[in-house]
């Protein structure tokens, strides 16, 4: 039949009559004494279950039960298995400077099992809370899982979770002469305005390498070209790291050598 699941049983404490020499009571030896009823042949819904002798465990050897008063209700649910998204749990920001980039989750799923009620309504599985405060380079670390509810497991427990922490981009502006140009043309006009959006420790060099180019292959009197942005001497690893180049005007007209511009 269905797999079900005990979601919850009260009363929590049932009375017993236990015989045996009394310095096993003052030791302790009955603390870990519990009541395990079968509820394995319940179906879904609530059900009153009689505790008996049978049923008392980590019962110790010198000691026996001789009465057993009580009876538990227990609930049963369904259990739902679902394998669900992982969500980063995260408490404050990066300081000013920084901002939150990519996060990386390993597995980036994982198996949420529980009863119906609880794991049917869930969109992902979360991990314990992350404090972004302070944080100034990016950090891997492994995280637990947290659960819903005391009768929801997941697996596995833990995630690798790798939080890239960005310097927070700057933008400015620099003016720069239409490169790339063909032979026997000129660019009207022949210098435009370059927004460049980088951090802080990429800015300088962006704007000292970046070009302003026209992107045609065959050139026509009188026809706008758009224009395209390029760094052809800085670094790929600096590269990468501009987040936004915008030329104005966006393109030229384009002119023989030698003729009047209109």
């Amino acid at each position: 039949g269905e797999e079900t699941i005990v979601v919850d049983y009260s009363p929590k404490v049932i009375r017993t009559t236990i015989i045996g020499d009394e310095t096993l009571f003052r030791d302790g030896a009955i603390e870990g004494m519990t009541a395990t009823p079968d509820v394995s042949s319940l179906s879904v819904g609530e059900h009153q279950v009689t505790i008996t002798e049978e049923d008392i465990v980590n019962v110790p050897g010198e000691l026996q039960i001789e009465f057993v008063d009580g009876f538990v209700m227990v609930r049963i649910e369904e259990r739902m298995n679902r394998v669900l998204p992982v969500r980063l749990q995260i408490a404050d920001s990066p300081p000013e400077t920084h901002v939150l980039g990519d996060v990386r989750r390993d597995p980036e799923q994982v198996l949420v099992s529980g009863p119906r009620s609880v794991v049917e309504p869930l969109e992902r599985a979360r991990t314990e809370v992350v404090d972004l405060s302070g944080q100034t380079t990016t950090f891997s670390r492994n995280l637990r899982m947290t659960p819903p509810d005391r009768n929801v497991t997941i697996e596995p427990r833990n995630v690798r979770v790798t939080v890239e922490i960005r310097e927070r981009p700057e933008t400015r502006e620099i003016e720069v002469s239409v490169s790339g140009i063909p032979d026997g043309w000129r660019a009207v006009p022949d210098r435009v305005t370059v927004r460049v959006t980088a951090p802080p420790s990429v800015l300088d060099a962006a704007l000292t390498a970046v070009r302003a180019r026209p992107r045609v292959d065959a050139p026509e009197r009188g026809v706008d070209v758009p224009l395209e942005t390029a760094y052809p001497d800085l670094p790929e690893s600096l590269g990468v790291r501009v987040v936004e180049t915008v030329a104005s005007p966006a393109g030229v007209r384009l002119e023989p050598l030698g003729s009047d511009a209109p």
